[in-house]
Order: structure tokens, then sequence, then C-alpha cells
């Protein structure tokens, strides 16, 4: 069975990475991801892993375009994560989006949630 959780964590990770540089607020988040998830040990010590090598994983999202919450979901959280720094770095953006496309979203569909994300970190400051 494909874990939903296991992916979209993993997915996170690579956002992180993407810039080349992880931010401790951005471990922190994806750290908290991980401990509230239903992932199993083995998992959990993977992507533990996977966090801190260099490497960007290849993830197929196709059970995630197959139903449209968990994309959103998945959406959702890239753009918290993406957010947390205060900084949304152009590299970080066009992962976003290239994510995005590979759901079946348009940049105009989604560039809402960036904005939408920004304004309530903005309102939590």
């Amino acid at each position: 069975e494909i874990n939903i959780e296991y992916i979209k964590i993993q997915c996170l990770i690579n956002t992180a990475k993407i810039d080349f540089e992880i931010n401790e607020k951005e471990v922190e988040f994806i750290t908290l991801m991980m401990d509230k998830s239903d992932l199993n040990e083995d998992e959990k010590i993977q992507l533990f892993e996977k966090l801190h090598s260099k490497n960007l994983d290849e993830i197929d999202f196709s059970d995630f375009k197959n139903n449209e919450l968990y994309a959103i979901s998945l959406l959702e959280s890239l753009a918290s994560l993406i957010l947390i720094d205060k900084i949304v770095k152009p590299v970080e953006k066009m992962y976003f989006y290239k994510i995005a496309r590979e759901l079946g979203f348009t940049k105009e569909e989604v560039s809402e949630l960036l904005l939408h994300e920004q304004e309530v970190e903005s309102a939590n400051l």
C-alpha cells in the first residue's frame, strides 16, 4: 500500500533541500510532521536520513493525482514550509509550481495558496 504521509514528508524534505540550505525551522516543521504521522519507526528513520543527505528523491505523485484532497493538503504543507523562514526563494517557488503541475493544477490555481499561506503567516506574527 502506498503511504501518502511518507510521500508527503519526502516531498517536504525535497522542498527544504532545493535551495541547498536547510533552515532550522524547516527541520522542526518536518520533524513535527514525522512525529504527528502514523509512520513506523523504520520509515521515520529512512526519512530522517533523507533529510540529512544531499540528494533529492524522485517522487511518484500518481496517488495524489487521483485524489484532490491529498493533492491540496500536500500543496498547503509545501506552502507552509516554503514560507516558514519568511523568505520565498525563486527556486522554492519554481519547485512548488513544478509539483503543482505534476498534480494537475495550474500556476494560477495554486499561487493563491502561497499568497493565502503568507497572509496566515503574517497574521500569526
